[in-house]
């Protein structure tokens, strides 16, 4: 058990060290973010291609200065849904390691900085994630 405990904790401290620096100002965060997977549609398992390639193709988070956030998702297979709230930056510690969140509402969205682009995890094991690109938001008519 001891060694279990061991190595869930060298595993918790490498995944902190393996990413940069998380900002801590929320308005680093502010801007649109567009989903991501580590699975491209030409390398995807065949399993999850029509997951990958469809259902999410159209997913776009956009993070307002207002603290308010638009979920977009939906895709070529399923219906685009939108959903509104509010945002904020949440850190909790962990074993005295610092865990910043996006948290929408009331569901978290670990941080991670990987090449200086902002990740906000939406499933790490599946690796998917919406990836921030642009500082620009939308304007509403």
């Amino acid at each position: 058990m001891k060694r279990l405990i061991s190595f869930i904790l060298c595993l918790l401290v490498f995944d902190a060290c393996s990413s940069e620096p998380v900002p801590t100002d929320p308005m680093d965060y502010v801007g649109m973010y567009e989903y991501r997977t580590a699975y491209p549609i030409n390398n995807a398992p065949p399993e999850r291609e029509k997951y990958i390639s469809t259902n999410h193709d159209g997913d776009c988070l956009i993070l307002k200065p207002s603290g308010e956030y638009v979920l977009m998702q939906g895709g070529t297979t399923k219906a685009m849904s939108e959903t509104k709230g509010r945002w904020r930056l949440f850190v909790f510690q962990f074993h005295s390691i610092d865990r910043p969140e996006i948290v929408l509402d009331l569901h978290g969205y670990p941080i991670r900085v990987k090449k200086g682009i902002i990740r906000l995890l939406i499933n790490d094991d599946l690796g998917v994630w919406y990836e921030k690109v642009s500082d620009s938001i939308p304007s509403e008519e």
